[in-house]
């Protein structure tokens, strides 16, 4: 999610709110959440179940927030993608809501 939220920094996107996945039966995609793989490559893939999951990857796409930054920049310590920091905070001033 973090490097979803850079693209949309890139892009000038000020997102003002996010969904949550809603799991729907018999699709690939709530396959994929239910079990944490790919059904098609077995390959895992991180699936956020609890609040405080969805709390963590959905923080990212309000990163133009100031009172969001102190927990984006721990959450991406946390995750050992500390580098990820600088592309989130470049020293520019942006825009505050």
């Amino acid at each position: 999610m973090a490097q979803l939220a850079i693209i949309t920094k890139n892009l000038d996107f000020h997102l003002e709110q996010v969904q949550d996945f809603t799991p729907t039966p018999m699709t690939v995609a709530t396959e994929t959440w239910y079990t944490g793989y790919d059904p098609y490559t077995l390959q895992p893939v991180y699936s956020a179940k609890t609040p405080a999951q969805k709390l963590a990857q959905r923080q990212f796409f309000f990163w133009y927030k100031p009172r969001e930054r102190k927990n984006i920049e721990r959450e991406l310590r946390r995750i050992g993608r500390p580098d990820l920091i600088p592309q989130l905070y470049d020293n520019k001033q942006t825009r505050k809501k």
